[in-house]
């Protein structure tokens, strides 16, 4: 059985250099038996990110406006239409191998939204799903975006939990391509700064079966 390791990054992260990273991490996965699982907690500056579900009409601001003011717009392999990343928001990426886990991505998506809805009670919020969707709710709003793609069973992008995001960014597109659909941030619902330290130790508190009872580095 694989170890995990865990990182935690504290700069802001360019989404493209990421992206070729995880790339990289999911080929070492798949070639080399010794590599680790990893959990990769960080924060992006903004991005925009379109999936495989991208639809021209879920976009709001003119594109070539938004790249000349420095955010970048990225099409990605994950499901879904467009999503943004940006200051304030947790984003954690998860490289595994479902296979050797056990588990099948359709266990794997519900996993993620109940470990995101456990982190959230620890705060005192009440979230949860939406039949039919993706992703974890509260009353506010939506809170977390979920995105997953796997080559040959091994994992890579993953989610991102506003905690104390910049909102802008959200008035850019319309988000995971859901109309009408306000977007929540931790610190305005709890109405008090929330750090991300705090987030990131109540997820590793509450860490999915299939990974928590592995060896850490």
């Amino acid at each position: 059985m694989r170890s995990l390791e865990i990182v935690s990054s504290s700069e802001l992260l360019r989404y493209a250099d990421t992206l070729e990273l995880q790339k990289k991490y999911v080929e070492d996965l798949l070639v080399k038996p010794a590599t680790p699982y990893r959990l990769h907690f960080l924060e992006h500056s903004d991005v925009l990110t379109k999936g495989r579900g991208f639809s021209q009409e879920h976009m709001l601001s003119d594109e070539s406006d938004l790249i000349a003011d420095g955010v970048e717009v990225v099409e990605v392999s994950r499901g879904g239409s467009v999503t943004y990343h940006g200051p304030g928001q947790l984003v954690v990426y998860l490289h595994l191998h479902l296979k050797e886990l056990g588990i099948y991505l359709t266990q794997y998506f519900r996993d993620l939204e109940q470990w995101v809805i456990d982190c959230l009670g620890d705060f005192g919020v009440d979230a949860g799903r939406r039949d039919g969707m993706t992703g974890v709710w509260v009353k506010e709003g939506k809170i977390c975006a979920m995105g997953v793609a796997a080559k040959k069973y091994v994992t890579y992008h993953g989610i991102g939990l506003n905690v104390a995001t910049e909102m802008k960014g959200f008035d850019w597109i319309v988000p995971c391509g859901l109309q009408g659909e306000p977007v929540a941030s931790l610190d305005k619902i709890v109405d008090q700064p929330i750090s991300r330290k705090e987030v990131e130790a109540s997820l590793l508190r509450h860490l999915p079966s299939w990974i928590r009872d592995l060896d850490r580095v």
